[in-house]
């Protein structure tokens, strides 16, 4: 009988030894699928991460685009408003020497109408 108890007592402890056994092996399992869970989380926010990066580098790039642009267009038209002052300011020159033109020209056709009178009156008195 005590054989029969001390196999008995044998088999308890080697199934439950096995019991342990599988136990912790179902654990390491588990605990295994949740780091690889973890990683693939990880890995899937690493990813989305590098997506957001790169869109905001594409949305920068066109921001210094358009802002490219708007200096581009800026300058334009600052060109544009030099080149029309400037036209401004060649008509105004252009204007002046006209005025003095025509002052010049009238006094000396007003000279030459008071020679030609001289002329005549001293004519008509040799006469």
């Amino acid at each position: 009988v005590t054989q029969e108890v001390q196999a008995l007592q044998r088999a308890h402890e080697v199934t439950l030894e096995e019991a342990i056994a599988q136990r912790e092996a179902t654990f390491a399992r588990e605990r295994d699928a949740i780091r690889r869970a973890a990683a693939r989380e990880r890995l899937e926010l690493v990813r989305e991460r590098e997506r957001a990066e790169a869109r905001l580098a594409e949305v920068e790039a066109a921001l210094v685009a358009e802002q490219a642009a708007r200096s581009r267009e800026a300058a334009g038209y600052d060109a544009a408003c030099d080149a029309e002052d400037q036209a401004i300011a060649r008509v105004a020159e252009l204007e002046e020497v006209l005025v003095d033109a025509l002052s010049a020209s009238a006094r000396n056709s007003g000279s030459q109408e008071i020679r030609a009178e001289g002329e005549a009156e001293a004519e008509a008195e040799a006469e």
